[in-house]
């Protein structure tokens, strides 16, 4: 995490990889995006996205903001049906 702030990569969530046909993929983001902001909250690592997500309805549409090679890029995203830890 303190590598990534000494190489410029602000604090969030880093994204390893996005499902084909998910509603992040179809919201534009992609895989090393890092999301700073979602839906009006700051996101400084995981825990902080899943709070966030978790706060939101189905079908709901949010501003993300992600970091993305130097830049800062707004996605709008319409999430999908929550999934549960034991669906995994």
């Amino acid at each position: 995490d303190e590598r990534m702030q000494y190489y410029g990569v602000p604090k969030g969530a880093s994204i390893s990889s996005v499902d084909k046909e998910s509603p992040a993929e179809k919201g534009g983001l992609k895989a090393y995006d890092v999301i700073t902001v979602f839906n009006g909250e700051k996101v400084e690592n995981k825990e902080d996205l899943v709070a966030a997500v978790d706060a939101c309805a189905p079908d709901q549409e949010v501003l993300v903001s992600v970091y993305r090679s130097g830049q800062t890029l707004e996605l709008k995203i319409t999430l999908g049906e929550k999934i549960l830890a034991s669906e995994y």
